[in-house]
Formats: C-alpha cells, sequence, structure tokens
C-alpha cells in the first residue's frame, strides 16, 4: 500500500482546513457529502457547524450523518433531527441521516481479506463524492482503520459462533470509540456504566444508577480546572461512582471533594483515569 501524504498545520482556524484541503490539488466532483460526527448530546468535544463552515461551502456540500448502533440521542432518526437542530447544523446546512429509511446498500469490499461487504445508509447512493470529518480533524488515518477492521473481525467471528454476549457487544464498541476518540466518555457508554452501578444508600437501601444528574455536577463543579479532555461525561460517571463507594461514610459535598482529587487532580495518572478505572472495577 503505498503511503499517505499527511499535512500539519499549527493554524487551528476553519480558514486552515479549507487550506489544507486546497493543498491537496483536488476538486470533488459533482453532489459532495460531508460527514461529520452530529456531537453526542450533552458532549462539546467535537468540531461545530461554524468551525466547518468555509470548507463545507468552499465544496458546496450537504452535512451527512448515520444512525448510531448504540443507544443515546442518535440511534433513532427522528432523535437525530432533533440534536442536529440543537447543534445548529440544521441551521446552517442541509443535512441528510442517510439511513434515515432502509433498506442498507451494499457495497462489495474489492479484494477484502477480512470483510467482503460494506453495508451502508441508501442515501449515500445520491452523492458522487464525500470530504470526510474525521479524516481532516486527524480522528482518523490508516493505522486506526486498519486496527478499527481488526477488531470487527475479531468481533464478527465470536457472533458468527455464538459467542458475543451484550458485554461482549459493548466491549466492542469501547474498543472503537477509545481507538478513534480517546479514553473519554460520550453520554451513551456513561450512561450505560452509571446505570450498572449498585450499592447501599446511607439509610442501608439498596440502589442502583446516578445519584447526580449530569445538570447536578455541572453546577457543583462550576468553577473546577479539570484536564484537557475531559468531557462532562467523564465528570458524570466519576462523581457517580465515587458516590455509590462513599455515601455510607461521608457528605455529599466530602464526596465531590474527594472525587475531584481522586478523579482528576492525580498528577501521575494517564490521561482518561475514570474511563480506565471503570473498565478495571467492572472488568470490561
Amino acid at each position: 500500500m503505498a503511503k499517505s501524504t499527511v499535512y500539519f498545520t499549527n493554524e487551528l482556524t476553519p480558514e486552515a482546513v479549507v487550506k489544507m484541503y486546497r493543498q491537496l490539488g483536488i476538486e470533488l466532483p459533482g453532489r459532495v457529502a460531508v460527514k461529520v460526527h452530529s456531537g453526542e448530546d450533552g458532549n462539546q468535544n467535537y468540531l461545530h457547524p461554524e468551525f466547518m463552515k468555509p470548507v463545507i461551502d468552499a465544496v458546496n456540500g450537504t452535512v451527512v450523518e448515520c444512525n448510531t448502533a448504540y443507544g443515546g440521542a442518535r440511534n433513532e432518526t427522528p432523535k437525530h433531527i432533533e440534536l442536529m437542530k440543537k447543534h445548529h447544523w440544521s441551521d446552517l446546512f442541509d443535512v441528510d441521516i442517510m439511513d434515515a429509511e432502509g433498506p442498507d446498500v451494499e457495497w462489495p469490499v474489492e479484494n477484502g481479506k477480512v470483510l467482503k461487504v460494506n453495508y451502508l445508509g441508501k442515501n449515500i447512493e445520491n452523492y458522487d463524492s464525500m470530504l470526510e470529518e474525521a479524516k481532516s480533524a486527524g480522528v482518523l488515518n490508516e493505522q486506526k482503520m486498519y486496527a478499527s477492521a481488526c477488531m470487527a473481525a475479531k468481533y464478527m467471528r465470536m457472533a458468527q459462533n455464538g459467542e458475543l454476549s451484550k458485554e461482549g457487544y459493548w466491549k466492542f464498541m469501547r474498543e472503537q470509540h477509545e481507538l478513534f476518540y480517546g479514553p473519554h466518555y460520550n453520554e451513551d457508554f456513561a450512561m450505560y456504566d452509571v446505570a450498572g452501578i449498585t450499592y447501599l444508600s446511607k439509610s442501608g437501601d439498596r440502589r442502583t444508577g446516578a445519584h447526580w444528574t449530569k445538570d447536578d455536577i455541572e453546577s457543583a463543579t462550576k468553577g473546577m480546572s479539570f484536564p484537557s479532555g475531559t468531557t462532562i461525561w467523564d465528570k458524570y460517571v466519576a462523581f457517580n461512582a465515587f458516590y455509590s463507594d462513599m455515601c455510607q461514610l461521608f457528605e455529599d459535598d466530602m464526596i465531590l471533594k474527594a472525587a475531584y482529587k481522586f478523579f482528576f487532580q492525580d498528577e501521575d495518572a494517564a490521561q482518561g483515569k475514570i474511563w480506565k478505572y471503570m473498565q478495571a472495577v467492572k472488568k470490561i
């Protein structure tokens, strides 16, 4: 496989994205789809529509997305459309959920060693070319694509052999997420992990799930400084997990302070401590 030419810039502006696209020396033909990440509900770590507007305008593109295979605000078309409106994609662009209606189309994978066919939302056939946000943002590259395909092949074999459990499915999705977006929670993984928390309350009752809502935590941690890349869903999991372990010993204010110190002010901890911690304690 020929090596790809990779362009870097230290100018993190919408105009720099256009400049890098122009550097490629190509013009995308026909009707252009621009694949973006619409952004998980409550998570601000995605390229916002205002940032992407110059390059989308430059290619006269249509913003396209697909529904997710996991639960949340993007797994069903009506919810996904509302999220695109909430995140202002629909204010600036024409938006197309490519798998809004079935059936999916099947594209053969030429000379595929593991994957022989690729299933896509049928609206992809309405476009002549595509610009992918993940590539322009550096989230996706050939190495990550290869690693992702290897992971998929492993879990496909498990599924074919009847060995893929619900936990196995989530493990696969978690590995894919970390590969592309790093060791940080989005809404879907946060809700799934917190829903699985069980503990004894101060009164001795058996409880499950969250003690604090996302809004509670945003309010309680306002003014606190967090490591770069920390998402609101990292905080949601960290503070609720710590509460479940400490609620019989300490009051809420003390738990909040201790959880903050343990998860987010540990100077010798690797990035994404709560993500790694939950995998360890849940044996994910």
